[in-house]
């Protein structure tokens, strides 16, 4: 891809979907290999200890994954950010901005009105149907279905989604105030 465009390659450790497992230590040898790589998006948990040893190992920047889950502790482990499907990205930009501009404490603080939200986001199974009924839900997408095999988003969660949903969208507005 690199030859043909000369654009640069990320590479993605996600065993999840990929069904391919490889150790943190051959991954940085496999990157380091590939001179036209220019990032790593790790999501092989535990990710924060995958990410320790990326971003002490390797000169490009390393991106945690999974929906955010991970994301202050990716940060402490000397992550560059994320790259991951959130229903609410704000959170994610507003807890890499803590992080740059203060720290540990004031990104967890930035992050603490998300997190509900994130972890509802990754269940297993439906967190594909979740997030896109809160995007749906926040007009940014008409349409929530998902393709099979992904399982829908069972109607018994539909107020709890709300729920997390609102208290993440209040603390977007104190946050443009």
């Amino acid at each position: 891809m690199h030859d043909a465009t000369g654009a640069g390659i990320v590479v993605q450790d996600y065993p999840e979907a990929s069904k391919v497992a490889i150790r943190t230590s051959d991954l940085v040898r496999a990157v380091q290999a590939v001179p036209s790589a220019v990032g790593v998006k790790a999501e092989a948990p535990p990710t924060p200890a995958a990410v320790a040893v990326l971003t002490a190992q390797l000169g490009v920047p390393v991106f945690g994954g999974l929906g955010g889950l991970g994301l202050l502790d990716e940060l402490a482990a000397g992550a560059a950010g994320a790259m991951t499907g959130f229903s609410c990205p704000e959170g994610l930009v507003a807890c890499v901005d803590a992080w740059r501009s203060g720290g540990y404490d004031a990104a967890r603080e930035a992050y603490l009105p998300y997190l509900p939200l994130v972890n509802f986001e990754a269940q297993a199974g439906i967190g594909l149907a979740v997030r896109k009924e809160a995007i749906r839900r926040r007009r940014l997408v008409e349409e929530s279905s998902v393709r099979p095999p992904a399982a829908a988003m069972p109607q018994s969660l539909v107020l709890q989604l709300e729920r997390h949903l609102e208290a993440a969208l209040a603390a977007l507005q104190k946050e443009v105030r």
